[in-house]
């Protein structure tokens, strides 16, 4: 909730619309997300709902492939940029420190090929990862 008022405090964006993407992979963590900030009153605010059955976005290797394909391709069409007055409610960490996080995690998002260890002729098993160092997102 904090986010969403630090959004609003910047001028042109204090009656927004917030579209609210929780990864719903978290058992109900989506749902209990939407619930708070609608008991708390939030006005604006829509939340993704993928599957009219469950809050949030569902990722899989599938939805990553397709994710890291079209960011890459915005990438490349210059169509990715950082708002100059890029906010956070973390009170540990500047916008600059969460900037430079997000852009070192961008360098590092990597398409990772593991070969099949007991069938040479079989297809590499392929993941995407946006861990620094490459590291399971996850099963």
């Amino acid at each position: 909730m904090n986010h969403i008022q630090a959004l609003r405090r910047l001028p042109g964006f204090e009656a927004a619309t917030i579209v609210f993407v929780p990864e719903n992979n978290l058992g109900w963590e989506a749902e209990r997300m939407e619930s708070m900030l609608t008991r708390a009153g939030v006005p604006r605010v829509v939340t993704i709902d993928e599957d009219y059955n469950r809050s949030g976005l569902r990722t899989t290797k599938e939805t990553k492939k397709q994710m890291a394909v079209l960011f890459n391709r915005a990438l490349m069409d210059r169509r990715v940029l950082i708002h100059e007055r890029f906010v956070t409610a973390d009170e540990d960490h500047t916008p600059q420190d969460l900037q430079k996080t997000i852009i070192g995690e961008l360098k590092t998002y990597q398409r990772v090929l593991t070969p099949n260890k007991t069938d040479q002729l079989a297809d590499p098993t392929e993941r995407f990862s946006g861990k620094m160092g490459g590291g399971c997102d996850g099963k």
